[in-house]
């Protein structure tokens, strides 16, 4: 019998089977919440994602990764937002263990779903008549980023149309 049959957790671990062989996985950040840990009364960050049911207890190293990585340091921004998790072998009060890290360059993004989500805010901003919709077009040589950055524009255009 594995460790992990015998103690399941809630949380993620390095040894859980999603990272064997040193594979990376792809996660879309859902919320993070602080939560009590262990016996006593300490309060830790844990994130949770759209693609796996179990939480994600964010040391201070992965927090920083993510900070910088999202270029926000407050953790509501980063809901909604991809990050790549891997393990690796890290010195831990002197000894050497398997960990979880942030990878700390953002993930390839799927340049088809991409256009396809685009397509969906043009779509809405075409419906709520937003001002200037037509301006946001893109096409399929456009970068990932390019096409992110126009779609980021949109939705704020989209929110503020709400709102009025």
């Amino acid at each position: 019998m594995k460790t992990n049959d015998v103690f399941p957790s809630k949380f993620l671990k390095a040894e859980d089977e999603l990272f064997d062989n040193g594979s990376e996985v792809i996660v879309t950040i859902k919320d993070v919440v602080k939560e009590k840990m262990g016996r006593g009364d300490e309060e830790k960050p844990v994130m949770y994602f759209k693609e796996l049911p179990k939480g994600f207890v964010v040391n201070k190293t992965n927090w920083s990764v993510i900070e910088k990585l999202l270029k926000a340091d407050d953790s509501d921004d980063w809901i909604g937002e991809k990050i790549a998790l891997t393990t690796m072998e890290v010195d831990s009060f002197g000894e050497i263990v398997r960990a979880i890290r942030v990878k700390p360059t953002k993930p390839i993004a799927d340049k088809t779903a991409l256009m396809k989500r685009f397509s969906v805010l043009f779509e809405e901003a075409k419906a709520l008549n937003v001002e200037g919709y037509g301006d946001y077009t893109i096409n399929p040589t456009m970068s990932e980023q390019e096409i992110i950055d126009l779609g980021k524009e949109l939705k704020a255009k989209i929110e503020a149309a709400k709102t009025f």
